[in-house]
């Protein structure tokens, strides 16, 4: 085939250190044969994609095992091998592995557990305790796709950060001084810079992925600044007040310079909070009122209001109707039967 070609071409076997088949989505891997018992390769890359693309590929590619896992094999079997390096494609890892892959897999992790790798920074050896180069996920672990650097899961940079990341989009790991990285604070991924766009949280250092910035998870988003907040931190601290209808929230910012900070409807019982202009929607039956006996506010589904001709003992004016809570009126029955039933003595007498 045309790889084949290029690479027998190029003299491959000993002279090319790094292989990626980009956009190669039709190749069974059989065209790979002019590398087989190279010892001057370092990086495979049989993902298929580009750099920061998500390996994941519709329809799936028939790249196969049966033939590029003899050619690795060969590779790595070759005393003096370089190889450092092999970003598999995803499609292996898909409905279960095969037992030629795991075999393989088990060769693979042998040969860089003998080579006595170090981390490049603290100069631990890897891998640490019972974990491997390539684990179940058949990604390799503790190398930077970029400069093929080894490096632990401890050591941190200047800023604190780990030096190597791994992103969830293109299933490749990356040291900090390659590619930076940022974790989003909803869904809990890590991510590479140039593989997503985030949005900083407005309260503190926390991101939010595109993602999920598009999904409205688990985070606050002021409707007037258009500031957002994560709910783990600064959402609590933050937004003021939450509209339980149409889910909209203001921040303490704008709540104190739009509204003056007065407060939007609350019921006393179920908690429920609604803007001015939801709760000018639901109209009288369903809106939070104000009982003008108690002064407390309820939702239509919590209390029903009823009116009646108060009494100024409950706080109503004479001879003007008055919304008043259930328990108001109650309120009001007793004190007027306690009146009726006091002048009905006094006359008695």
């Amino acid at each position: 085939g045309d790889i084949s070609a290029v690479l027998l071409c190029i003299d491959a076997v000993n002279r090319l250190k790094t292989l990626k088949l980009t956009n190669c989505i039709h190749i069974t891997g059989v065209g790979l044969e002019p590398l087989r018992g190279s010892t001057i390769i370092e990086q495979i890359d049989l993902s298929l994609v580009g750099d920061h693309q998500s390996p994941n590929i519709s329809p799936k590619p028939p790249i196969s095992c049966e033939f590029v896992l003899p050619i690795l094999d060969s590779i790595i079997e070759r005393e003096g091998c370089s190889l450092r390096h092999v970003q598999f494609p995803s499609v292996w890892s898909e409905g279960g592995k095969s037992i030629q892959f795991e075999e393989f897999r088990i060769r693979y992790n042998e040969m860089l557990d003998n080579r006595g790798v170090g981390c490049a920074k603290c100069n631990t050896n890897l891998p640490p305790g019972d974990l491997s180069w390539i684990g179940e996920r058949i990604v390799q672990n503790f190398t930077c796709y970029e400069c093929l650097k080894h490096f632990c899961i401890t050591c941190t940079n200047d800023d604190g950060e780990d030096v190597l990341g791994h992103c969830h989009n293109c299933k490749k790991g990356y040291c900090t001084d390659c590619q930076k990285s940022k974790g989003c604070i909803c869904c809990d991924f890590e991510y590479c810079v140039d593989c997503r766009d985030f949005t900083d949280c407005s309260g503190c250092d926390a991101v939010f992925c595109e993602e999920c910035i598009a999904s409205g998870n688990e985070h606050s988003k002021c409707y007037e600044c258009e500031g957002r907040f994560c709910n783990e931190f600064c959402a609590k601290y933050e937004i003021s007040t939450h509209c339980d209808s149409c889910k909209k929230s203001c921040c303490n910012n704008c709540h104190a310079e739009y509204h003056q900070d007065e407060d939007w409807p609350s019921c006393n019982r179920c908690r429920d909070c609604f803007c001015d202009d939801c709760n000018e929607k639901k109209g009288i039956l369903y809106a939070i009122q104000m009982c003008d006996s108690c002064y407390t506010s309820y939702c239509g589904d919590c209390r029903e209001f009823v009116t009646f001709e108060g009494d100024e003992d409950v706080a109503c004016e004479e001879d003007e109707e008055n919304k008043n809570c259930a328990g108001c009126v109650q309120l009001a029955g007793l004190i007027l039967d306690e009146k009726l039933l006091r002048l009905r003595n006094e006359s008695s007498k």
